[in-house]
């Protein structure tokens, strides 16, 4: 417990709120929602029409590492925005770049198994590295990607550009969720790892980092 307060006391990932937002976020996303569906050939999105529960973050102990630290987990799940994460999630996909990432385990094997790479093959673990993916500058490298790469061959997303970040922003960084010890937040940087959007974000940046050191 001493640990997730201590992680939840970083004011640069989370801030504590005293008020539950749902209603209010609710109708300005079902807005930005109508707004989008309104134009011809923009995707249809569903609107957010049911009861949510807040997130909640917890924590997992790392008991393989030293001192047994904890990783913390925010499940987005009962939240208003999942939904709405996972049909984006969709969308995004497509621009998602497949360089440096392997869709499974077994994957990896056929690549040894067919090029039978020559010295020692190691692991590295990304120290947590899901809370610490900048959002802000995530969906930056996501809008770039999507509405500015003069070199991809996919046509730009039909979603507006400004309306698409603020949807990806609410599905990142204004969805409440509980603490451990009872209290409501909200995210500020660093993604979930249950949220539909985790491993895009995290995949996407890491490639976008990846690219710019080769070409430096």
């Amino acid at each position: 417990m001493n640990n997730m307060m201590n992680i939840l006391g970083d004011t640069t990932k989370f801030k504590q709120i005293t008020k539950n937002p749902t209603k209010d976020l609710k109708t300005r996303f079902n807005s930005i929602i109508r707004c989008n569906n309104s134009t011809v050939d923009s995707p249809k999105l569903s609107l957010i029409d049911d009861d949510y529960k807040l997130g909640y973050v917890y924590g997992n102990v790392k008991t393989r590492k030293q001192g047994f630290s904890v990783l913390p987990i925010i499940s987005q799940i009962p939240s208003l925005t999942y939904k709405l994460a996972k049909h984006l999630n969709k969308l995004i996909t497509p621009y998602t770049p497949v360089s440096y990432s392997l869709k499974s385990s077994e994957e990896f094997l056929d690549i040894l198994r067919s090029t039978l790479p020559l010295g020692v093959i190691g692991s590295m673990d990304v120290v947590i590295l899901f809370p610490h993916v900048p959002m802000d500058e995530t969906i930056d490298v996501i809008c770039s990607r999507i509405y500015h790469n003069r070199e991809a061959e996919d046509a730009s997303l039909a979603i507006p550009e400004d309306t698409l970040r603020c949807l990806l922003r609410a599905c990142t960084k204004e969805a409440p969720l509980y603490g451990p010890d009872g209290n409501m937040y909200v995210p500020i940087d660093g993604v979930a790892m249950e949220s539909p959007l985790g491993v895009h974000f995290a995949k996407i940046l890491y490639r976008h980092y990846r690219k710019e050191n080769i070409s430096a």
